[in-house]
């Protein structure tokens, strides 16, 4: 199942919740920051607002990089 679930500034947090195996579950996060994409794995136990405060972390850490870039 896959569900836009936040938006932290201008990158789009998309979570796809997958079942392997009888009990563990994986979820991949995938965002798009003007047109690249980031995606990485997130450990199970993380929660969902955890999630959500990295990825938003990330996205202003770009955005610093790329100005200071240009």
């Amino acid at each position: 199942m896959t569900k836009d679930t936040e938006t932290a500034g201008e990158l789009l947090i998309r979570i796809d919740e997958r079942t392997a195996g009888m009990a563990k579950r994986t979820e991949v996060i995938e965002g798009k920051l003007d047109g690249v994409v980031y995606r990485r794995d997130i450990e199970p136990f993380m929660s969902r607002n955890e999630i959500v405060a990295a990825d938003a972390a990330l996205a202003d850490r770009v955005t610093k990089l790329e100005r200071a870039l240009s």
